[in-house]
């Protein structure tokens, strides 16, 4: 199994962040094959934050879900992103053209936020 050290800001609603890494390695895709582990002392394999940095995977982090701006109400816009022929899709603040996936190490959506979008309205609709 893949152990992926995983570094962040700290300036984010860690328990946010920590609900998706759980939801994550409990996944069936993930468990007996990778496991992300939150450890700011290891130095990362992948880094979520604001400033990019040079080794491992960087996936920026948008600071709108996981810190106190969030405003309900407020549009937001799905985002297409292209790797290897296959689109993929965010949810954002900010509306953009179809770009590439992934430039160099760097992740070009945070992929943490979108998730927990999703997760957070999963059980929304169930009683209607």
């Amino acid at each position: 199994m893949k152990i992926v050290n995983v570094t962040f800001d700290p300036s984010i609603i860690i328990a946010r962040f920590e609900y998706v890494i759980h939801f994550l390695n409990h996944h069936s895709y993930c468990i007996g094959k990778v496991f992300f582990q939150l450890d700011q002392e290891a130095g990362g394999d992948l880094h979520y934050g604001i400033n990019p940095v040079k080794d491992g995977i960087f996936i920026p982090q948008q600071a709108y879900f996981f810190t106190e701006q969030y405003q309900f109400g407020k549009p937001l816009f799905v985002n297409s992103f292209e790797f290897e022929n296959i689109i993929y899709y965010s949810i954002e603040e900010k509306s953009k053209a179809l770009t590439k996936l992934v430039s160099g190490n760097q992740l070009n959506f945070d992929v943490f936020e979108t998730i927990f979008f999703h997760l957070s309205r999963r059980g929304a609709h169930v009683h209607e």
